[in-house]
């Protein structure tokens, strides 16, 4: 019987189901073995009952990667300052299988609710710091030219959200529309027409401002005021650590696989 496995991980741009061998491998992800928990009680067991081993495994596994996910929930709550919904929930866990018993625990890799970003993708500074990746906006941005394809914005603490501590998805949609830099693909139709710009001139518009021919942010005109609401910066912002993922993920599955284990084996042998 092949090695019941946790693994941890997967966060590789990109990496797909069958990428987990590799990438564990590339970026020295952790991983738990239960195999010396398996091979210490089958020794003892008749043929009957070793058969009835994987189903036991399975199940401990697939309880374990639940405890561990609803208490990852917890610990991201207290990493962050009101995290969203996607962030709270973007612990995900691949269930083991009979005829595979592994369990895998990594972040989740595909978008959720109305975002357009896999959590993975706005985690992964946080759990191993360093600069973070260019976000969609950012990207639509440059694609527009209304930024240099090396540049990266920060938010005015005054247009951030007091529930989450960032831009609000409506007002970045606001700003990429009325900068002409909403539309995706073609039949996509999100950028502001020339006739509701012509509508909206007394009410607050965003604009880009350069100095020497660079581009320094987005400006929101307010009557006759005007307010900077992104300021652009030539290198990616570097995050410290604060989602120290892969420890507390082993230490969770440390703490609940062996109690699920022999609960289990228990049940299932009725011993």
């Amino acid at each position: 019987m092949a090695a019941p496995l946790l693994m941890l991980g997967r966060v590789a741009k990109g990496a797909g189901l069958g990428d987990v061998a590799r990438d564990v491998q590339a970026m020295k992800f952790p991983d738990v073995s239960v195999e010396a928990d398996v091979k210490h009680v089958t020794r003892w067991l008749s043929k009957e009952c070793k058969r009835k081993i994987p189903g036991v495994v399975t199940n401990a596994l697939n309880k374990t990667g639940k405890q561990v996910r609803i208490e990852s929930r917890a610990i991201i709550t207290r990493a962050f300052n009101n995290p969203t919904k996607p962030t709270m929930s973007a612990t995900w866990v691949e269930r083991a299988k009979e005829s595979k018993p592994e369990m895998m625990i990594y972040l989740r890799e595909t978008t959720t609710g109305k975002s357009r970003v896999a959590p993975v993708q706005w985690l992964k500074a946080q759990v191993h710091g360093g600069p973070r990746e260019p976000k969609a906006s950012e990207k639509r941005m440059r694609m527009s030219g209304r930024m240099l394809s090396n540049q990266f914005y920060i938010v005015n603490p005054k247009h951030r959200s007091a529930k989450t501590g960032n831009i609000t998805g409506g007002k970045v949609e606001a700003i990429l529309s009325q900068l002409q830099s909403a539309e995706l693909y073609a039949g996509y139709t999100a950028n502001q027409t020339p006739g509701s710009k012509k509508k909206g001139r007394k009410k607050n518009q965003y604009f880009t401002i350069s100095k020497a021919g660079r581009p320094v942010g987005v400006f929101l005109r307010k009557g006759k005021s005007i307010e900077n609401v992104l300021g652009f910066m030539n290198r990616s912002p570097q995050y410290r650590v604060r989602l120290p993922f892969y420890d507390y993920t082993t230490q969770l599955f440390n703490k609940y696989w062996p109690d699920n284990w022999r609960a289990n084996l228990k049940k299932s042998l009725d011993i």
